[in-house]
């Protein structure tokens, strides 16, 4: 059975003691982790039985090197890419980052407008987009099971968006 099957049932246990907290403005910089996969989706029953790659924004073009080496040396076959509500990418746009960073390091203005710093205004759109991607790549394996999810910081729940 696909791991991401069990996704729903394991939440569902999760959102039963939920301690609803206010996240409507999560404080920048980060006072803790946002999201801890390992409980909200109970999907390894020892460490080490899943590979969770984390990044700013939980890009997968920025996940895609450790994916390829995670499937094709450890035989993780199975991706699941989650974003949350209230994540910091969404406070900001590329852009307006790009001019933060000029006026503070003038002298790397160049090495500054070739970064993609991968910032987005909807978490469900980012997520299809990153599934997308990843669907696409030929150097990962051919039955790999891709899906997209958001987690609800504001009440626990995760919800399928492929």
């Amino acid at each position: 059975m696909s791991v991401h099957k069990t996704f729903a049932v394991a939440n569902a246990e999760y959102i039963k003691s939920f301690n609803q907290r206010n996240f409507q403005e999560l404080p920048l910089p980060a006072t803790s982790h946002r999201m801890l996969v390992s409980t909200l989706l109970s999907i390894w029953g020892y460490e080490g039985e899943a590979h969770v790659i984390r990044n700013a924004g939980g890009k997968a073009s920025d996940a895609l090197r450790s994916l390829i080496i995670s499937q094709h040396l450890f035989e993780t076959w199975e991706i699941a890419i989650f974003h949350y509500t209230g994540c910091g990418m969404l406070r900001f746009t590329d852009d307006g980052f790009q001019a933060q960073l000029k006026e503070k390091y003038l002298e790397h203005v160049k090495d500054i407008e070739v970064i993609d710093f991968l910032a987005f205004s909807d978490v469900d759109a980012d997520v299809k987009k990153d599934v997308g991607f990843l669907k696409k790549r030929p150097l990962l394996a051919d039955n790999s099971k891709i899906t997209g999810w958001v987690y609800e910081v504001e009440t626990g729940k995760v919800h399928q968006v492929d």
